[in-house]
C-alpha cells in the first residue's frame, strides 16, 4: 500500500470545500494549534484476507504544538501530557468514519519519515481523548533499516475489542521531537490477513481428538437408544 501525503498537501483547500459536509458529521476533539494543524481524509481498499476487497474510509487529524513558541501552553492547558522532552509535540487522531460508511476496521496507523536523531524512542504514547475512543494495544517507534529515518507506529490489535471499528474513533495519538515538522507520509491499514489467529499444531491435535471422542460418544447414544427402542 502506498503512503498518503498528511502535511502541506497541496490539495488540502479544495479536500475541505468537497468534504465540507462529512466533516460536520467528525467533531475535531485535538487541541488548537497555533503552529499548525490541518486533516486529511482517507479512502483505502483493504484485502480482507477472505478473497474480498474493503473499503478503509476516515478522516485523519493532525497537529503540531510548539511548547516554547508564543502559545506554549495549548496542549497542557488542554489537560494532556506532554509524551517526552522534544519541542514540539505531534499529535493524531483517527476517525474510521467516512460518509458514515466504513467497511474495514483500522488495526495500524504510522507516521513516516521520522527522524531518529531528534526522537526519545520511549517518548510516544496515546492520551484518552473526550468521547472515549480506542486505545491503542501498542505504541513505539520502529527504525528497522537503521538508517536514521523511522516511524511513529500505534498498532490496535486483533480483535474488535481492539480495533477501530466503523463509527469510531482513537484516542490522541502523540510523540515529540526537537525537529519541527516537515512535509510528511502516513500509513493506514486493516488487519493483515495474516494476523488472524488460527489454532497452532497442538490445538489442532487437541480439537481433532476431542472431535472424535464427541462423534464416538454420539454413536454409542445413537446405538443405546437403538437399543431401548
Amino acid at each position: 500500500m502506498s503512503a498518503k501525503r498528511v502535511l502541506l498537501l497541496s490539495s488540502l483547500l479544495a479536500a475541505i470545500l468537497l468534504s465540507r459536509d462529512a466533516s460536520a458529521t467528525l467533531v475535531r476533539m485535538l487541541p488548537e494549534s497555533s503552529h499548525y494543524q490541518g486533516f486529511v481524509y482517507y479512502n483505502e481498499e483493504w484485502d480482507n484476507g477472505f478473497g474480498d476487497t474493503e473499503h478503509l474510509r476516515g478522516r485523519i487529524d493532525f497537529a503540531v504544538y510548539d511548547t516554547q513558541g508564543e502559545n506554549e501552553n495549548e496542549f497542557t492547558a488542554a489537560g494532556y501530557d506532554i509524551p517526552g522532552e522534544g519541542r514540539y509535540i505531534y499529535a493524531y487522531q483517527i476517525f474510521n468514519n467516512y460518509f458514515g460508511y466504513s467497511e474495514a476496521d483500522v488495526a495500524y496507523f504510522a507516521a513516516l519519515g521520522i527522524d531518529m536523531a531528534y526522537v526519545d524512542i520511549y517518548a510516544i504514547g496515546s492520551q484518552q481523548d473526550p468521547a472515549e475512543g480506542v486505545e491503542p494495544t501498542e505504541e513505539y517507534f520502529s527504525d528497522e533499516d537503521q538508517d536514521g529515518v523511522g516511524e511513529a507506529v500505534w498498532d490496535f490489535g486483533l480483535f474488535d475489542e481492539d480495533l477501530i471499528l466503523a463509527g469510531e474513533h482513537s484516542w490522541f495519538l502523540a510523540f515529540s521531537s526537537d525537529l519541527d515538522w516537515v512535509r510528511g507520509d502516513y500509513e493506514i491499514r486493516g488487519p493483515e490477513p495474516g494476523d488472524f489467529p488460527v489454532p497452532e499444531p497442538a490445538a489442532l491435535t487437541f480439537l481433532s481428538i476431542g472431535g472424535a471422542m464427541l462423534l464416538r460418544r454420539g454413536k454409542n447414544n445413537f446405538r443405546r437408544n437403538k437399543t431401548v427402542r
